[in-house]
């Protein structure tokens, strides 16, 4: 992730573009590091939030540098709220 930050300063992007990429890139190496976790133990909960976690990083940036935070603070944030809530309640079955 920071040495994609580093190519992008060497090839000059802009401000908006570094904006985007520090709020969705650490949510796109959380969802791959789950999907990837959940594959290997077959946990479907943490896959379905590696999947939704990678489509808000993905679809964040259309918001716009400013709009981004907002977007998957509120997207990511939920889902993590959402797996708090039923996990207790898959782990019992």
């Amino acid at each position: 992730m920071f040495a994609l930050e580093g190519a992008l300063a060497r090839t000059g992007a802009s401000r908006a573009v570094f904006g985007v990429f520090e709020a969705s890139a650490p949510i796109l190496v959380a969802g791959l590091f789950y999907l990837t976790t959940s594959a290997v133990w077959l946990d479907w909960p943490l896959s379905g939030l590696g999947i939704w976690l990678l489509a808000v990083a993905a679809v964040g940036g259309f918001a716009g540098p400013a709009g981004v935070w907002a977007v998957d603070a509120l997207a990511a944030g939920l889902a993590y709220l959402l797996m708090a809530a039923i996990e207790p309640w898959v782990r019992r079955l």
